[in-house]
């Protein structure tokens, strides 16, 4: 059983967008509550746009960690880069395998948060973007635990965020469906989503 509580876990841009834009509760108590030892790429918080303010009220306010790599030795520094640079070949490798409808966008946040995942054995990312898990797994990207085993990175999709909220923390379901409904704008697309993730949830009956 994965204890996301003892577990140190990066935060990715669009998680925080759907917190951010998200009213009718605070998801930002969520993710404080699902998670303790919560971190933010400091190129995460540069992709945001909109809602920069309020996000930097919330790590302020909550005592997350901004990881900005200026902050590293110079040997660090180089291991860092050596990662990020080999994670960007990955990326572009699995997007020539992923064919005509491979996505087009840059994951600068996603790339930066797995190379300091990799550096500093950090273990989870929480982020809707599939292609972290789908190149995590290409790659066998891991940490080391403290028994020195080394293990895949992990990752929370927004569908294991508001899983875990219910199952762990306790929290509605009705009140995180509402919310996991929110992120998507595309009905059909909407509609399926929910239908898998109310079915997670008949599977424990």
């Amino acid at each position: 059983m994965v204890d996301r509580k003892n577990m140190r876990t990066f935060i990715d841009t669009n998680m925080l967008i759907f917190a951010g834009d998200y009213q009718r509760d605070n998801v930002f108590d969520w993710i404080d509550t699902l998670y303790s030892d919560i971190w933010i790429h400091i190129d995460v918080l540069n992709e945001l746009l909109l809602g920069k303010k309020r996000v930097e009220e919330e790590i302020q306010s909550r005592n997350w960690h901004i990881f900005d790599p200026s902050s590293l030795s110079d040997v660090e520094q180089e291991l860092y880069d050596m990662h990020f640079d080999g994670i960007q070949k990955a990326f572009q490798a699995m997007r020539v395998s992923q064919g005509p409808n491979a996505k087009h966008t840059p994951d600068m946040g996603e790339k930066a948060t797995l190379a300091v995942c990799i550096l500093q054995d950090a273990q989870m990312i929480c982020s809707n973007d599939a292609d972290i898990a789908k190149v995590i797994l290409r790659e066998n990207y891991c940490y080391v635990d403290e028994s020195g085993n080394s293990e895949l990175i992990l990752q929370d999709t927004a569908s294991d965020f508001c899983y875990h909220c219910v199952l762990d923390m306790g929290i509605a379901k009705s009140k995180v469906r509402r919310f996991y409904k929110s992120i998507f704008e595309n009905k059909i697309d909407r509609d399926a989503k929910l239908a898998i993730f109310d079915q997670r949830f008949n599977n424990l009956e």
